[in-house]
């Protein structure tokens, strides 16, 4: 998985501890959105997949998660585009690399 921590410390002045606490917001957040795109996918609700995926994009940046971004984006741009042929596999991509994140809080 590609962590920039560098950026992750700078977004915080420094501060591990409240890395940490961001870490472990960003891992409850994203359990939340991954069962919105889920959900999406199964309802055939891109607006829902769009919007979760886009919350996960954003969050990622700030905590130097690149390839949840890149994986987010990507996921949000294909429900947009009614494109839902790789959702189910980058979900499960995406469920991946949360274990990944945990590993790291």
């Amino acid at each position: 998985m590609d962590w920039d921590k560098a950026t992750a410390l700078e977004s915080v002045d420094g501060d591990q501890e409240l890395l940490q606490e961001l870490i472990s917001l960003f891992i409850d957040t994203m359990e939340s959105d991954i069962s919105k795109t889920k959900n999406g996918k199964q309802t055939e609700n891109n607006d829902e997949v769009a919007s979760a995926a886009h919350s996960i994009k954003g969050s990622s940046v700030a905590l130097g998660f690149e390839d949840v971004r890149g994986l987010a984006e990507k996921i949000e741009r294909n429900a947009k585009e009614g494109n839902s042929v790789t959702l189910a596999d980058d979900i499960k991509i995406l469920e991946m690399l949360l274990l990944k994140i945990k590993e790291i809080n």
